[in-house]
């Protein structure tokens, strides 16, 4: 186990980000936790429970375009209900994380909000149009995923790939600073990469998630979201490496 603390700064945001990872966990055991200062301030005890290797389904809570105030309330607590009945084993947000826009006390209501899902289960995370603000800072610094963990990928959260069970994840970008949308050539090349080296016997399914459609219902919604850019820049990949 090793832990670090870090901060950043924006518009005048002042915190501490505090950061562990943990290892050599067991398969299918209860693991119970706290985070504090290690003297005489603690959170609330929390746990979570390792995949079980012997089952043969995995299910997860996809969702994006969640907001920190009431508008995210009934969303909040369907997933919370899931999580506490054992029936999903983690949640993956696909951008547009908390609708902050830049404004640091709301990425703090949001994580307050998500606390009880976060705290038990995976929250995996990939970047929307929202968290662009000086060029994704906040998401960069509040999440810490598989690809700063391991320094693989893009080694910030923007990109990175993991697995769960018999899945092979490719968490994907399809943003840019300047909020429109593309996948960078960068990244591409790497998911080439990635998905070259999975071995499809152990682990059968391939699944990409990130924030804008490569497909919708109309042009409207076509033209902003970008999806025909995103198409001619990723869907050879996909049906190369026959993502799921």
């Amino acid at each position: 186990e090793s832990g670090d603390v870090s901060t950043y700064t924006f518009a005048g945001w002042v915190g501490a980000i505090h950061r562990a990872t943990m290892i050599n966990l067991t398969p299918a055991t209860t693991y119970y936790y706290r985070v504090g200062n290690g003297e005489d301030r603690w959170s609330e005890v929390f746990s979570f429970t390792t995949y079980d290797p012997s089952r043969d389904t995995v299910s997860f809570a996809i969702i994006a375009d969640m907001a920190y105030d009431t508008t995210s309330d009934n969303t909040v607590m369907r997933i919370q209900e899931l999580v506490d009945a054992g029936s999903i084993d983690g949640v993956i947000h696909s951008g547009d994380i908390s609708y902050a826009d830049g404004y640091e006390p709301h990425w703090d209501d949001f994580f307050n909000k998500v606390q009880g899902i976060a705290a038990k289960v995976p929250y995996m995370a990939s970047p929307g149009n929202h968290e662009f603000w000086a060029n994704f800072t906040s998401y960069k610094h509040r999440f810490f995923l598989p690809g700063v963990v391991d320094l693989g990928a893009s080694g910030d959260n923007m990109y990175y790939s993991w697995e769960f069970g018999p899945a092979h994840f490719d968490s994907l970008n399809s943003e840019t600073a300047l909020d429109t949308g593309a996948f960078h050539e960068d990244m591409v090349a790497w998911m080439d990469e990635d998905m070259s080296a999975i071995d499809r016997t152990a682990t059968p399914w391939l699944i990409t998630h990130f924030h804008r459609p490569m497909y919708c219902s109309n042009d409207k919604d076509c033209d902003m979201t970008f999806a025909g850019l995103l198409r001619k820049q990723g869907e050879q990949m996909f049906h190369k490496h026959k993502v799921d």
